[in-house]
């Protein structure tokens, strides 16, 4: 919404309709015109400034096609185009002008340029509260941009530890493929040959937990349908009197895990 032209809008249009027309001299009128033509600079500037907060702020909320990325750029454009209101351009014309005014013969124009001149004051101030909410807005959207780097690294290394972990399971499990017995399966567990895998699976949905990032698959549930193989659970110890056949069962149950996590974040290593 482009309130602060709209301030102008309002105030110009008072402006002019406090002075009426009021008929000038000469001299007086070169000045007059002079201001008027800041003050047309001035409307483009308050313009600019609203288009820049526009954009500012989708940055920082990272929609309508704005990124965080862009934020710095936006932000510098802004407080450049600020640092030109803050000249006071119009406003310094305005007072030279009404220094110059014969208020008794011109009364029309001289309580115009005081309105002129209060209103630029209420503009500006207003100019720069925004300033303040567009520099808190960016540096929010810098911390948010920090906290999803930091998760993007937790995420990145969880994700490397379940591909190792993937890697280290499908590989011991060929070991018990080739012998299926309670001594290979035990060999199996003992080494890591689940609990690698289930413990990166564990990293990964911690991670996942403090934020999403990137369309990684969501971990939790193949977590929980790994976590009766770790070990000392139910699906890792064998008794008494399971054998090769339990063994066989357990490695296939184990292996369609294994390759079902592989095959949700194999395009994600």
């Amino acid at each position: 919404m482009p309130v602060l032209e709209s301030k102008w809008d309002t105030l110009w249009k008072d402006f002019e309709n406090v002075r009426k027309s009021e008929w000038l001299k000469a001299t007086e009128a070169g000045e007059y015109n002079a201001m008027v033509k800041e003050a047309k600079a001035a409307k483009t500037i308050l313009k600019a400034l609203d288009s820049g907060e526009t954009d500012l702020l989708n940055a920082c909320g990272n929609t309508q096609g704005k990124t965080y990325d862009e934020v710095p750029f936006f932000l510098k454009a802004w407080v450049t185009k600020m640092k030109v209101l803050n000249k006071g351009d119009l406003k310094n014309k305005a007072a030279a002008l009404l220094n110059n005014m014969d208020k008794a013969t011109k009364p029309k124009t001289y309580r115009a340029l005081k309105v002129l001149i209060t209103g630029i004051d209420g503009i500006t101030a207003h100019a720069e509260y925004v300033e303040k909410t567009l520099k808190d807005a960016a540096a929010k959207a810098g911390k948010e941009v920090s906290s999803q780097e930091r998760i993007a690294a937790v995420q990145s290394m969880a994700l490397a530890q379940v591909k190792k972990g993937a890697t280290k399971a499908l590989a011991e499990a060929q070991k018990v493929k080739a012998n299926p017995t309670p001594e290979t399966w035990t060999a199996m567990i003992n080494n890591g040959g689940t609990r690698d895998l289930i413990m990166g699976l564990v990293s990964l949905a911690s991670a996942q937990n403090k934020g999403d990032f990137g369309n990684v698959p969501a971990a939790l549930a193949h977590k929980n349908a790994c976590q009766p193989f770790n070990t000392g659970q139910a699906m890792a110890v064998l008794g008494d009197n399971d054998g090769p056949p339990v063994v066989t069962q357990r490695l296939k149950a184990w292996t369609q895990l294994v390759k079902a996590v592989v095959n949700d974040y194999q395009a994600h290593w």
